[in-house]
């Protein structure tokens, strides 16, 4: 029967197969929605200062928008972009190293704990085996100590050796 920790280490086993099953999909969606972000940012804040106004009310708000954003994205703010995006690309990489490390220690872990666990259960079985044979010679002892006595208090009762 196994231990409810067996149990569990399989049960997050099959957990980590199904939920790393698509992982590559993952990876290459990341990838494109960055790529699809960096270059939707300029276009886009066109798009919002272009876009119809029905209202004298969208009006004011359109036009206190173009006050604030800039009619074409100044040098400084891409290059604080680019920085940000290539800092989080970074830091995104190293994180992933991590988890890989760390999941490799996980794997080695596991291995070493089923070895461990397999022992465990071979020294128990041993003792068991070990210490039923103690039990069997201790009877024996008694049971000898005792046929032992009764001879002697047999001959002891006869007056002598015989």
């Amino acid at each position: 029967m196994p231990s409810w920790r067996d149990e569990y280490l399989s049960a997050l086993q099959e957990r980590d197969k199904r939920e790393k099953a698509n992982q590559a999909f993952y990876d290459q969606y990341t990838k494109l929605a960055d790529r699809t972000a960096t270059l939707q940012a300029s276009p886009a804040a066109e798009a919002v200062r272009d876009a119809p106004t029905s209202s004298p009310r969208l009006k004011d708000r359109k036009a206190s928008k173009e006050q604030a954003l800039p009619r074409s994205p100044t040098p400084d703010a891409i290059a604080k972009v680019r920085q940000d995006l290539s800092e989080a690309q970074r830091s995104r990489g190293l994180m992933e190293t991590q988890l890989q490390s760390v999941t490799e220690e996980l794997n080695k872990l596991k291995i070493q704990s089923s070895l461990d666990s397999k022992r465990i259960g071979e020294l128990t079985k041993e003792k068991a085996t070990l210490t039923t044979g103690l039990r069997d010679r201790d009877e024996e002892l008694r049971g000898k100590t005792k046929l032992l006595e009764v001879r002697s208090y047999n001959v002891m009762e006869r007056g002598g050796v015989s």
